[in-house]
């Protein structure tokens, strides 16, 4: 075997090489994509489904009175508050006003095992 047969011979080792290498690697990148898909079709289809409460605001009224009306055992009343401002596009230093609507989000007031003691105000 001359020596320009046994380079030929080590370039094409070296391409099938990078090949596979580019295989495999496509292969981890897909599965994990996969993975990370078939994670974020679980949490949505895990999610209850998110209704909505109109609350007009009355005088005395806090984020933190709403949010304790409507959260459930064991959950962080932060995150309820958390909520309430995203759905209303507020700001962490806005504060409520009487007379104001605001949006809550809640569970179907219908499901068993949950307490949702906000009615709106008129």
């Amino acid at each position: 075997m001359t020596l320009r047969e046994k380079l030929k011979r080590q370039k094409r080792w070296h391409d099938v090489t990078i090949v596979l290498s580019i295989i495999v690697l496509v292969a981890f990148a897909g599965i994990s994509f996969m993975d990370h898909l078939f994670e974020s079709f679980q949490f949505v289809s895990n999610a209850s489904p998110q209704h909505e409460v109109s609350y007009r605001i009355e005088s005395g009224d806090t984020l933190w009175t709403l949010a304790s009306t409507i959260v459930e055992p064991g959950e962080d009343i932060r995150n309820k508050i958390i909520a309430i401002r995203k759905i209303n596009g507020m700001t962490p230093n806005q504060s409520l006003i009487p007379g104001q609507v605001v949006r809550i989000p809640v569970k179907h007031t219908n499901d068993a095992g949950y307490r949702y003691a906000l009615k709106e105000r008129r």
